[in-house]
């Protein structure tokens, strides 16, 4: 678990990024035109020497505290998003600290049997993510009803239960409404079937490839974050956990038991983490797949896990 000062700290940090983007998005200008109406209202001077108001409407900033109000606003927005991107790193740092730390205290080299369970490290980021998404929709709301918890909420559970369900017996999911998300569950979790061995030698061949692309596309994790809202947020941390963990099982050899605990994960992760990182899925089953060739790689003696037997570990615990 992840200690109570990383909270509070982390915590501290949205908080006040968010106070700044408030102060940048109005509230330094409404100041600046409440300060020029106070002191400089329109209007004309008598010859006795007194002050004769001539309109009481809200003036604009006048052009003397213009420059001033257009550097406190921008100062505001660049502290925001200063804040907001140690809230993300932080996190996502936690979270993969979660990980990588449970990790280091298993040798998968010496595991022959096949997983029983997810990793518990992935249970408690699962967790952590949860906690983290309602303290985001507390803070910077839900981005309405466009694309709001609802909607995407909706979508997750109809991909959790196109899992869950699988069509019946066998990995073959050839649902109506869900044969999209079908297709996705097949795409990692298909790594168990009875003709992966080839299928990962193909994979294999082309990994650098893929990899390449990937850089090719200028993929940036510590990036600053633009979408203001939790999906966006959500995702920046979920891209530092998924590429940390990545970079992890680059530096292990794997047993067949430690190979196929990462595919169970990796199913996981990709099934239970969706909602969280719905601004690009298409660099989540990126990154998920990049774990799960590099752990085909590093493994002495591979040998993928059947779909059914993945989908019996994943739906073990509900969540």
């Amino acid at each position: 678990q992840l200690s109570q000062s990383k909270v509070t700290t982390s915590h501290l940090s949205l908080i006040t990024s968010r106070l700044c983007f408030d102060l940048a998005g109005g509230t330094v200008e409404q100041l600046y035109k409440t300060l020029s109406k106070t002191l400089f209202r329109p209007g004309k001077r008598t010859r006795s020497g007194s002050f004769v108001i001539e309109s009481y409407d809200e003036p604009p900033v006048i052009p003397q505290l213009q420059w001033d109000c257009k550097s406190v606003t921008q100062s505001c927005q660049e502290s925001g998003h200063l804040l907001l991107d140690e809230f993300i790193a932080r996190t996502g740092n936690d979270l993969s600290w979660i990980v990588m730390d449970w990790q280091s205290k298993i040798d998968y080299m010496v595991m022959s049997s096949p997983p029983a369970k997810v990793s518990a490290s992935w249970e408690n980021v699962y967790q952590c993510l949860n906690e983290v998404e309602r303290q985001l929709v507390l803070v910077y709301g839900d981005e309405g009803e466009r694309m709001g918890h609802r909607e995407i909420s909706s979508e997750s559970t109809r991909r959790e239960t196109t899992f869950r369900t699988g069509g019946g017996g066998g990995g073959s999911h050839s649902g109506n409404g869900g044969s999209r998300m079908s297709h996705r569950n097949e795409s990692l979790a298909s790594y168990g079937s009875n003709t992966m061995n080839s299928r990962f030698e193909n994979q294999q061949r082309n990994l650098l490839s893929n990899i390449d692309k990937l850089f090719s596309e200028r993929v940036e994790i510590f990036v600053r974050c633009q979408d203001l809202h939790r999906t966006g947020i959500l995702f920046g941390i979920i891209k530092i956990l998924l590429k940390a963990w990545a970079e992890s099982v680059r530096l292990k050899t794997f047993g067949r038991g430690g190979f196929q605990q990462v595919q169970v994960d990796a199913e996981f992760a990709k099934v239970w983490l969706w909602r969280f990182a719905t601004a690009d899925e298409r660099l989540l089953y990126s990154l998920l797949e990049e774990c799960q060739q590099t752990a085909y790689r590093r493994c002495m003696d591979p040998a993928p896990l059947d779909i059914n037997m993945i989908e019996s570990i994943i739906n073990s615990k509900e969540r």
